[in-house]
C-alpha cells in the first residue's frame, strides 16, 4: 500500500482488524519517518487458510509531538483473495478431435474450498474430461449447491464452455462444477488452454 505525505512526519501503521493468521505488516520499525511529498509504501502479507476472500483495514497515524497534525489517522481498506494454482506435476486433461470435426463432452472440476495450495497429501482439486458424468465414491452424496462461480478460458477460439451444474459433495465437503465442453478445430493444432474459476465468496482456481 502507498501513502503520500505532505510534510516530514513519523508514521505508525497498524491493522484495524488484526488477524495475524491472515494478514501481517512487513515493516521492520514501528514508526517510519516520511519526508515531505514522499511516498510511504506499506508492505503486507496475506496467508489465507481457505479459499475465501478476507478483508482488513490498515490504519496510518502521524506521530509528531507538539504539532497540530499529531494523532491524525487514515484508514485504508484492503482485501485478500486466495488464488489456487495446480502443481507442476498436475496431469492436464486432454481433448482430441480431427480438424474440421466436432467433439463434445463433459468437463468436470472438483474443488476443495479448504485447500489454498497443492500439497503432497491432497487428493482433490482437479479437472477431468469425460464422455459421461463421473461416478462418485461409495458413500458420497451429491446435492445441488447455491455457490456461484464465474468462469473464463484464456482462448475462446478453440474451446467453448457451457455451465451445466454446481454440486456440493459430502461428506468431504467438495464442490463439483460440471461444464459442457465443445472442441471444433478448423485446422490441426495443439495448445494448452487455462480455465479460471472465480467463486462468489472470493476464491480463484486456475487449471
Amino acid at each position: 500500500y502507498s501513502f503520500v505525505s505532505d510534510q516530514s512526519s513519523g508514521i505508525n501503521a497498524e491493522y484495524g482488524e488484526r488477524n495475524e493468521e491472515l494478514f501481517g505488516l512487513l515493516l521492520s520499525d514501528e514508526i517510519v519517518t516520511v519526508g515531505a511529498k514522499s511516498v510511504l509504501e506499506i508492505p503486507f502479507s496475506f496467508r489465507p487458510l481457505e479459499m475465501v476472500q478476507a478483508c482488513a483495514h490498515v490504519i496510518v497515524e502521524i506521530c509528531q509531538e507538539d504539532s497540530p497534525i499529531d494523532g491524525i489517522k487514515w484508514q485504508f481498506p484492503i482485501k485478500g483473495m486466495p488464488v489456487y494454482h495446480v502443481s507442476k506435476s498436475y496431469q492436464q486433461p486432454i481433448i482430441s478431435c480431427k480438424a474440421k470435426e466436432r467433439k463434445e463432452c463433459f468437463l468436470e472440476v472438483i474443488l476443495d474450498p479448504s485447500a489454498t495450495k497443492p500439497l503432497p497429501s491432497q487428493q482433490y482439486n482437479e479437472a477431468t474430461i469425460t464422455e459421461s458424468p463421473i461416478e462418485l465414491i461409495s458413500g458420497w452424496v451429491r446435492e445441488k449447491s447455491d455457490r456461484e462461480f464465474t468462469f473464463s478460458l484464456d482462448d475462446n477460439n478453440l474451446l467453448k464452455l457451457q455451465h451445466c451444474s454446481t454440486s456440493h459433495i459430502s461428506p468431504p465437503g467438495l464442490v463439483l462444477v460440471t461444464f459442457n465442453l465443445v472442441f471444433a478445430p478448423g485446422k490441426p493444432v495443439r495448445k494448452t488452454v487455462n480455465l479460471t474459476l472465480d467463486s462468489s465468496e472470493g476464491g480463484r482456481w486456475v487449471f
